[in-house]
């Protein structure tokens, strides 16, 4: 029996899981200085074990998407990549705790995925495991965290990630419970039940932290000047359970307005004597299509971001044909994909493949009834398959090639 899509009414946007075969692993590549980096097409991400763990490049298309300015000083670094703290700060305060933030991380391992640890904190009690992993599948990485407490007693802590970018582009979130607060709140407008911060129309205090608080959703992201999209998706938590004085999303504006702090927070927990508590977060960049115009409270923007993060929902777009459109199957693919055209809207049918970052593969003309898509150059992992016609009638469809 064929596995094929057919549309009928409605225009559907079908998206698939894709199964485990289909995926490839991305081994992380030690360089001469000790750092792993993680390359997948146009992409590169990297960690540095030997500097508490810290994240220390996040690159699409050669372009840094952090901010690295003083990574390289012996006391700016605290403040460049993207690092992972303990919440809240009010029992440590600053600076940042040595073995947790700066001191080197050992290397458990380092195959399919990127496994270190730090050494224990004498102030928290506290040691961190860190394990990042690319996924091939939806072009995103996952990273998970682990707060282990070594203490005899229970202590209470939630995990806390810190990402620091340039202090400009456009920073935005769902807003879950309650209002925006902190002294950069009024630096945020709430539109579409969103909060939106946008850096480059900011002027920061001189001294004092600046910063605002809220109650997410799940999810920040964060759009560079060049139409970079950066996006975190953590579990969603509730109003009340952040720690003490803080808040599941965050945002820290240096004195300079040299960076920002996009910052994560997980929900506060009593972590018992000799246990731990795992806390995942998923970062995806993407190149935003030109129809996105990338401005606060822009729905075609948040649809975006919503449509990145959930891949496995099925979505209707807005347009309305008469009668039924295509099959196409196997879906799976594998070398080719088979198409039906019979319907007079579509006589005239182009077909388009895009990766899950928006950027188009290759694109052919339907020239009659039934064709055959050859798909042998492609790799393996989902695809976004768009068919066009006269009126600029469109349907979209998810297909997953495998070996």
């Amino acid at each position: 029996m064929k596995n094929f899509i057919k549309v009928t009414g409605l225009i559907i946007l079908t998206v698939l899981l894709p199964n485990k075969s289909g995926a490839q692993s991305i081994s992380p590549i030690k360089d001469a200085n000790g750092k792993y980096g993680f390359t997948f097409g146009n992409f590169y991400f990297e960690v540095n074990p030997a500097l508490g763990g810290r994240i220390t490049s996040l690159k699409m298309d050669t372009v840094q998407i952090l901010f690295l300015d003083n990574l390289d000083e012996p006391n700016g670094s605290d403040n460049a990549g993207s690092t992972f703290w303990p919440s809240p700060q009010s029992v440590w305060n600053w600076p940042p705790l040595l073995a947790l933030n700066f001191n080197a991380y050992q290397v458990l391992s380092s195959d399919s995925n990127l496994s270190i640890r730090s050494s224990t904190d004498a102030t928290t009690n506290l040691y961190f495991e860190k394990i990042f992993t690319v996924n091939s599948a939806d072009t995103s990485i996952s990273i998970n965290y682990i707060m282990k407490n070594t203490n005899k007693l229970a202590e209470s802590w939630a995990p806390w990630e810190i990402t620091r970018v340039k202090a400009s582009g456009l920073t935005f979130f769902a807003i879950g419970s309650g209002s925006v607060t902190g002294n950069m709140a009024s630096n945020t407008k709430v539109l579409n039940n969103s909060g939106w911060y946008n850096q480059d129309s900011t002027t920061v205090p001189t001294n004092g932290t600046y910063k605002f608080f809220c109650d997410g959703k799940g999810w920040i992201a964060h759009k560079t000047d060049s139409r970079y999209l950066f996006i975190k998706k953590f579990p969603d938590i509730s109003k009340t359970s952040p720690a003490p004085g803080e808040a599941e999303v965050e945002c820290y504006t240096a004195s300079d307005h040299s960076y920002t702090e996009i910052e994560d927070q997980g929900a506060y927990t009593s972590i018992p004597g000799g246990d731990s508590i795992s806390w995942q977060v998923k970062w995806y960049i993407r190149k935003l299509p030109e129809d996105i115009i990338g401005v606060s409270g822009e729905q075609k923007l948040l649809d975006f971001v919503n449509k990145t993060i959930n891949p496995n929902t099925t979505s209707i777009v807005k347009e309305q044909v008469i009668g039924d459109l295509f099959e196409v199957y196997p879906n799976p693919a594998i070398q080719k994909l088979t198409i039906i055209n019979n319907v007079e809207p579509f006589k005239n049918a182009v077909v388009s493949i895009y990766d899950l970052q928006g950027q188009l593969i290759f694109k052919v003309n339907l020239m009659k009834s039934q064709s055959d898509i050859d798909l042998s150059k492609l790799n393996n992992g989902p695809y976004l398959l768009e068919i066009s016609g006269d009126n600029n009638q469109k349907l979209f469809s998810r297909i997953i090639v495998k070996s």
